[in-house]
């Protein structure tokens, strides 16, 4: 670009245009500003519906079998899974969290009432120093 008055930088529209495309291309956008993708059209979510059903239905058999019935501790990713259902807290934002973090937090488990109310106290007072 050019020089121009007080030592901006003038850019010409290519250059802008350059650099939004390289922009683009190296940051990932997620959440409702993701560049559109055939799989989320209602026509093919609708004819796939009957197959994600049943795979959910069929998850949420395993699920409660493996942790309601037989008791069984919960694996690492079920284990974040609960840590985020507790916090509220979306996929997306818990790839966020830095992963020592999550591994910390997931180790309180957090999805025990008594644990979950250590936690809240302890952030309450933290908030308050």
């Amino acid at each position: 670009g050019k020089l121009g008055g007080k030592g901006k930088v003038k850019l010409s529209s290519e250059d802008l245009a350059a650099m939004e495309q390289e922009l683009a291309a190296e940051i990932e956008v997620t959440g409702g500003y993701a560049k559109p993708d055939w799989r989320n059209l209602f026509v093919i979510q609708l004819a796939v519906f009957p197959y994600t059903l049943c795979k959910w239905c069929y998850k949420q058999y395993q699920w409660y079998m493996k942790y309601a019935v037989r008791r069984e501790e919960y694996t690492g990713e079920d284990a974040e899974y609960m840590t985020r259902a507790v916090l509220r807290i979306s996929e997306a934002r818990w790839q966020h969290v830095p992963e020592q973090k999550r591994a910390e937090l997931t180790a309180r488990k957090l999805w025990v009432k008594d644990n979950m109310v250590r936690f809240r106290r302890e952030m309450i007072h933290s908030r308050r120093r």
